[in-house]
């Protein structure tokens, strides 16, 4: 997976380089972040579900914000988009019987 590929998944300009060390860093620790979630290493290329869980996880790394007002600006998060993205790489989950 690729920095380009986080990008087109965002939907985020390919031109804007940015925040392009930060995704290059960012994908290796999300797939981990995915391998141990579900008791497995996923060799690229990785399955769809798992490039969208890494680049959704890139995307809202920041904490969520339940919800500010500023004046006529209001900005809010979905405190359970963490829990909806892991829904994504649920079927990869394996059960691990906690020994290696």
């Amino acid at each position: 997976m690729d920095v380009n590929k986080v990008k087109i998944i965002n939907k985020w300009k390919l031109d804007d380089k940015s925040k392009d060390e930060s995704i290059e860093l960012l994908i290796p620790h999300y797939a981990g972040v995915a391998s141990e979630y579900c008791n497995q290493v996923f060799i690229e290329p990785y399955p769809l579900t798992v490039q969208e869980f890494i680049a959704k996880m890139i995307e809202y790394h920041n904490p969520g914000l339940s919800s500010r007002n500023m004046g006529s600006v209001s900005y809010s998060w979905d405190n359970d988009y963490e829990e909806k993205l892991y829904k994504l790489i649920k079927p990869y989950r394996k059960v691990s019987w906690g020994g290696k």
